[in-house]
């Protein structure tokens, strides 16, 4: 499968989709700090440093695209933020790149899509995301995953929306790529811990406020809901469907090899494989001798593209679940 990255960052979705066999065409990124480690890391790719820049005609020689990804910016989408969402087409914000995402959806026709975002995205865009892929004829399902489900000591949670085209598929609008039920095949996962998703009980997030209330804990790492699953309406009726899954029980029965893969958390004791901790350590930092504030410099970039890159573990579940469909 060929990939086109939109929103790229410094790149983790492109590793996550080599890791299951993806090959990485082309990135879209802005950020001069990303695009320094894009250049590096791969050189045969087409950089696009706007989104803008990206359309049927620009990317015709590169063959045929089969998956697009990207995560578009969540600053307006966010808790954290002033809660703008994504505004119109017109006077889009700066979530509102996603309409430049749909375009490029509309224009290159992939046969699959990964979207990420947070999970305020339910109540700040999620009906208007959903909309423009049925609009483009596009089969979905979104997946609230963690990264506290594969593993990791924080919760991150994030919204994953896997769409199809709809002339590869057949079956239920927005059930037709079925990437839950192939996040629990061993095959797609690897040695990962699973991902179920529980089917939707059928209840339904009718207030606007409760919804956003469960997005501010995801978020801030409060409590998930009880709820077994959910749907939001938009004006238009269109509703989003997302399968709220709470951490298993199990995870605390997985064998120690699995649970102690992670470092210990600051006061705790360390596991016998962790190396001693030091007063300063080098990893991550600027080259011994650079000046302080070029240091300075290169630790808020590295921060920055830390703070906004997609949970790896998670995005190469994703992928191999895309590609296992896709042989099918």
């Amino acid at each position: 499968m060929r990939h086109l990255s939109l929103f790229s960052g410094s790149g983790i979705g492109t590793l996550a989709a080599k890791a299951a066999g993806i090959v990485t065409v082309a990135h879209a990124e802005n950020d001069p700090a990303c695009c320094y480690c894009l250049e590096r890391l791969w050189p045969d790719a087409r950089l696009f440093r706007d989104v803008r820049d990206v359309t049927a005609e620009s990317v015709a020689d590169l063959g045929q695209i089969d998956i697009i990804s990207g995560g578009f910016p969540c600053q307006d989408v966010s808790t954290a933020g002033k809660g703008e969402g994504l505004g119109t087409e017109e006077n889009p914000t700066r979530s509102g790149l996603w309409y430049e995402f749909a375009r490029v959806i509309r224009e290159v026709r992939p046969a699959w899509l990964l979207i990420e975002n947070v999970p305020a995205l339910r109540v700040r865009g999620g009906d208007r995301v959903c909309h423009d892929l049925e609009a483009a004829d596009y089969s979905w399902e979104a997946l609230l995953v963690g990264a506290d489900d594969v593993g990791a000591p924080h919760r991150r949670k994030r919204v994953w929306i896997v769409a199809r085209r709809m002339d590869d598929t057949t079956g239920p609008r927005h059930q037709g790529c079925s990437v839950g039920k192939a996040c629990q095949r061993p095959e797609a996962l690897g040695a990962m811990p699973c991902v179920r998703r529980e089917e939707s009980g059928g209840g339904k997030l009718a207030d606007p406020e409760s919804v956003r209330r469960q997005s501010e804990g995801d978020e801030r790492g409060g409590h998930a809901s009880e709820s077994g699953g959910g749907e939001l309406a938009d004006s238009d009726g269109t509703r989003l469907s997302l399968s709220l899954r709470q951490r298993s029980d199990q995870q605390e029965e997985q064998p120690a090899t699995i649970r102690s893969r992670w470092p210990a958390r600051p006061g705790e004791l360390q596991h016998e494989w962790e190396a001693p901790r030091l007063v300063e350590f080098g990893l991550g930092h600027a080259t011994d001798g650079m000046a302080r504030r070029v240091r300075s410099r290169a630790n808020k970039a590295a921060l920055r593209m830390v703070g906004n890159a997609w949970c790896y573990p998670v995005a190469e579940i994703m992928f191999r679940a895309i590609v296992d469909l896709d042989r099918q």
